[in-house]
C-alpha cells in the first residue's frame, strides 16, 4: 500500500493526467517485478471544483455512490480490474455532474462485507438503504452515521477489515476566486 500511494503522487502528479491514464501507469508500474503477486484496489477521480464535473476510473474497487435530492445512484461500471493482476487490461472513463449539496461517497469492501455473529454480510443493499436515509445530512454525519450502523450489525462477531468511508460534498463555488481552493477535513 505504502509503494502505491508513492507510485499514485508520482503517476497522478502529472498536468492532465486524466484518471484513466494514471491508473494505467500505475497499473505498469506495479505489474514490473511484481514476484509476490501483489494486487490493489483503486478508485481514481477528478473533482472540477468549479462545476462539479467528476471524471472517475476503476481498477476494481467498490464503486461509490452518490447522494443528490433523496436519491442514492451507484456510479456506472467503467471496467477494469485490480492493479498488479496483469498489464493487459485497459481502463475506462466515466463522468458525472455532482450538483450543489450532492455527495459522493466513497467506501472499503470493510464496509459492505463486515459480518454479523450468524456470518450475513452488512451488503450493498443494506448501505444503500441506510445512505437514502441520510439524504440532507453533511458528510461527517453520514460517516458517523454508517460507521454506527456497521458496528451495530457487526456486534458480537470480530472485525475481518477495515471500515473505511471518505464522503465529499460538492458545493457550489460561486463567488469564490477561481484561484482559491478550500478544503475542510473534519474529524
Amino acid at each position: 500500500m505504502a509503494l502505491t500511494k508513492t507510485m499514485f503522487r508520482a503517476t497522478g502528479g502529472r498536468q492532465n493526467a486524466t484518471p484513466e491514464t494514471i491508473l494505467s501507469r500505475l497499473n505498469g508500474e506495479i505489474c514490473r517485478d511484481n514476484e509476490s503477486c501483489m494486487f490493489v484496489t483503486v478508485f481514481c477521480c477528478v473533482l472540477d471544483i468549479r462545476t462539479g464535473q467528476v471524471a472517475y476510473s476503476n481498477a476494481g474497487h467498490n464503486l461509490p455512490y452518490v447522494l443528490s435530492n433523496g436519491a442514492v445512484m451507484a456510479l456506472p461500471k467503467t471496467g477494469g480490474m485490480a492493479l498488479g493482476v496483469t498489464e493487459a487490461v485497459n481502463f475506462h472513463a466515466g463522468q458525472l455532474l455532482l450538483k450543489p449539496e450532492d455527495r459522493l461517497v466513497l467506501y472499503t469492501d470493510g464496509v459492505t462485507e463486515a459480518m454479523d455473529k450468524d456470518n450475513q454480510l452488512f451488503s450493498e443493499s443494506r448501505l444503500e438503504s441506510i445512505l437514502r436515509s441520510l439524504n440532507g445530512l453533511n458528510s461527517k454525519a453520514v460517516i458517523e452515521t454508517v460507521v454506527k450502523e456497521v458496528q451495530r450489525f457487526s456486534t458480537g462477531a470480530p472485525q475481518s477489515d477495515d471500515i473505511t468511508l471518505l464522503v465529499i460534498g460538492y458545493m457550489e463555488s460561486n463567488g469564490i476566486d477561481q484561484h482559491t481552493l478550500f478544503v475542510t477535513l473534519k474529524n
